[in-house]
């Protein structure tokens, strides 16, 4: 588009024509399966016819016919609209004054009453035809056949599901069809087709038929030399500056430049997959006219489609944007325009430009993001301080609203994850949804239109990791207090936007379960990943057994397999006497043990008695097992295993507190050797011994006995505590006068 203009004299030009035969130019076939009201469960079938207006009135009502099951006399389908298709500008031509244009076109929609179809498709589907007679004479790329006109779109079969109640709906056509384009302008086009259901779709070449009924006599439409059906429009073979036209199968975007003029018929096919299975074929075909002479003056050349480009001002024409659920989009389009009118204006009077939007999520009027679209939120188009633009007519009947030379809107969508995939069976973790924006001048006889495609592919955000579990601590009561850590941001998510809660599952059985859900953690922020994260269960009775506990971790949309922890257990420790020594066994925390944690068991005793609330660390060890030797007589101790985790949660976890009655073997000691005994000036008497062996492991005391005959009686005179004292003093014995 030339965005200079001179001060030229408009020459006028002759515009090519077409001299049409008869009335059919295209059309499609598609369904619906109602999900809601008073229809649910039932199929409504909708059929568009174009036709020429240069030819004869298109049909009051037709009959579809069918393979599926109880319709072998064909659904038949009344006329709902009439609508003038044409271009519209000053001297453009329409159906009342279509001038031998092949762009004057009528479209008639035909929908059929709710029905029920019931059973299962075969393998090749359940085909929906309508043949009519007759093309246009006047066709460049078909060879001679009979003329006649077929359309069709296939159901095929989905999991061997029974099509009563209904449950998916064809792919349809949102944008109207592109009936002309002047030659010499690179054109791209985009019938955008949108699934309500969300499958994935696929783009690709289909090819005219003829004759009838279908399927059985029904025949490919011939081609004429050089051209063909995956390559309808003019290419180098017909002029060498052509380029032919390609096909986007992902978007549905045709992109081709031709210097040939003619009337070409092209069938687009769109064939739906749930689940990567397929379920439908709908089949758009169209004869567009490629028209030569759209020339503005000598000097300023052909009219060129308006310019369309972002706020850095470049050009726009596909855009792909992947985003995950939850991200919103937003692109700011300018449009212009600035080339002078048809032939015949005065040299000042500029071409005016409107917009046409189509997608399928966008809310009523283009301006509500909350209901409008299948599953809000929807997206809407609003100016740049997020008002109603006004661009575009939102009352039928619909007509393109035109401004001189500029305009300018912004596309925002905050995306969600309704926008993912909701078929029942299977994951799908895109979905891919097109935006159309086609910005057009009215210029005649064929308008100028800059189509541009946004493609957002909408992902379902990565799986947060598992929570790193790091305590599981056993109470005296028996209750357990985990502590664990977020999961580790791997820098391809956000953990904090996309995490939504823990779910803690237990098991009193062991490792290997069976787990049940016990509780979910939620209402918090993870404001960092070293945050510190605990949780007590007050029902885990962890003194009777270990207990084992794993975490999942909801994010997203929680639609992926949720990530699961490492699994921790309570440690349970049993105490039992082996001989001499008491015997501990216990549990493991984890097999192996957290590479942040010491990698040690670390064995504790109570002072005796049970109860004394006095603990000793004794020993550790990377065993499960540990034998202390029994240091007592007779008496109660209880033990309790630990382990240390070092990272940030600086926890403890402890087993539960056990013990046994310990005893000692019975100890052969010696009597001690009384070896001296001496009277004191006083009178008192001193007596002097050897101790025991092994006294001071087991030694209690001395106990002194004292007579005045051998024979006895003996009296018990005094005690001595202490292993080390080898001498004792009978205080008051009168050694001196009696004999003891």
């Amino acid at each position: 588009m030339k965005r200079i203009l001179f001060l030229v004299l408009l020459l006028t030009f002759g515009w090519s024509t077409y001299t049409q035969a008869s009335h059919l130019m295209g059309g499609e076939i598609t369904w619906e399966c109602f999900k809601t009201g008073p229809n649910s469960g039932k199929f409504q079938f909708k059929v568009k016819l174009y036709r020429d207006c240069n030819g004869v009135q298109g049909p009051g009502a037709l009959t579809l016919s069918t393979n599926a099951p109880g319709w072998g006399g064909g659904i038949p389908c009344a006329l709902q609209t009439q609508t003038d298709i044409s271009p519209v500008g000053p001297g453009c031509p329409t159906c009342l004054n279509p001038q031998g244009y092949a762009n004057a076109v009528e479209e008639f929609v035909y929908l059929s009453a709710p029905i029920n179809i019931t059973g299962v498709p075969p393998a090749g589907g359940w085909y929906f035809a309508y043949t009519d007679c007759c093309r246009n004479g006047a066709i460049t790329n078909l060879a001679a056949g009979s003329g006649w006109f077929t359309l069709r779109a296939i159901m095929f079969p989905y999991n061997a599901t029974n099509t009563n109640p209904c449950y998916d709906s064809s792919p349809q056509f949102a944008e109207r069809p592109q009936l002309s384009t002047c030659t010499g302008n690179t054109t791209s086009y985009n019938h955008n087709a949108i699934d309500t259901d969300l499958d994935s779709l696929v783009y690709d070449w289909g090819r005219p038929l003829d004759n009838t009924p279908f399927p059985g006599s029904t025949t490919n439409y011939p081609y004429n030399p050089n051209y063909t059906y995956n390559s309808p429009l003019p290419g180098p073979a017909q002029n060498a500056g052509n380029i032919a036209a390609v096909m986007n199968p992902i978007n549905g975007v045709v992109t081709f430049t031709s210097f040939t003029a003619g009337a070409f018929v092209t069938v687009t096919k769109v064939t739906a997959y749930k689940c990567n299975i397929k379920v439908a074929e709908v089949y758009r075909e169209i004869q567009i006219a490629l028209i030569a002479g759209c020339i503005i003056s000598p000097v300023l050349g052909n009219n060129t489609p308006p310019d369309v480009t972002d706020a850095l001002l470049n050009p726009i024409s596909q855009i792909i944007d992947t985003v995950y659920a939850g991200d919103t989009v937003e692109l700011d389009l300018f449009g212009q325009d600035f080339e002078a009118q048809a032939p015949g204006a005065a040299p000042l009077v500029f071409q005016q430009i409107a917009l046409s939007a189509t997608g399928p999520m966008f809310g009523t009027n283009f301006t509500n993001e909350a209901a409008g679209c299948p599953y809000p939120p929807c997206a809407v188009i609003n100016s740049f301080t997020n008002q109603p633009t006004g661009l575009m007519d939102t009352v039928p009947p619909i007509a393109p609203k035109f401004f001189p030379g500029f305009i300018s809107f912004r596309f925002r969508w905050i995306t969600d994850c309704n926008h993912l995939d909701k078929t029942l069976g299977c994951i799908t973790a895109k979905s891919v949804y097109n935006f159309v924006f086609k910005v057009f001048d009215n210029f005649c006889p064929s308008p100028a239109v800059n189509f541009n495609t946004l493609t957002i592919v909408v992902l379902a955000p990565p799986p947060v990791g598992g929570a790193r579990m790091k305590c599981a601590d056993v109470l005296p009561n028996g209750n357990v207090n985990l502590t664990f850590l977020p999961p580790v941001d791997t820098g391809e998510a956000d953990t904090n936007q996309f995490f939504k809660k823990f779910y803690v599952y237990r098991s009193a059985t062991g490792t290997a379960g069976p787990y049940s859900l016990i509780d979910s953690l939620e209402g918090f922020k993870i404001t960092n990943y070293d945050t510190v994260i605990t949780y007590l269960d007050g029902t885990a009775n962890a003194n009777a057994g270990s207990v084992s506990y794993y975490l999942t971790t909801r994010s997203g949309c929680d639609i992926l397999d949720r990530e699961i922890s490492d699994t921790i257990s309570t440690i349970y420790l049993n105490v039992t006497q082996v001989g001499t020594d008491a015997s501990l066994s216990w549990t493991p925390l984890m097999t192996p043990l957290n590479s942040s944690t010491t990698g040690k068991y670390y064995i504790y005793r109570e002072s005796p008695p049970a109860g004394s609330g006095i603990w000793s660390l004794i020993d550790s060890t990377t065993s499960l097992t540990y034998l202390d030797p029994v240091a007592v007589c007779d008496d109660s101790i209880n033990y309790q295993i630990r382990v240390r985790d070092t990272s940030v949660a600086n926890c403890t976890s402890r087993s539960n507190i056990n013990g046994a009655q310990l005893q000692s073997a019975i100890p052969n000691i010696t009597s001690p050797s009384l070896r001296c005994v001496s009277v004191l000036t006083n009178g008192d008497i001193q007596l002097n011994w050897v101790g025991s062996i092994d006294t001071a492991q087991y030694f209690s005391g001395y106990t002194i006995y004292q007579a005045t005959n051998p024979a006895g009686p003996f009296t018990n005179i005094g005690f001595v505590s202490n292993s080390n004292a080898n001498t004792f003093t009978h205080v008051g014995a009168n050694g001196q006068t009696t004999i003891n």
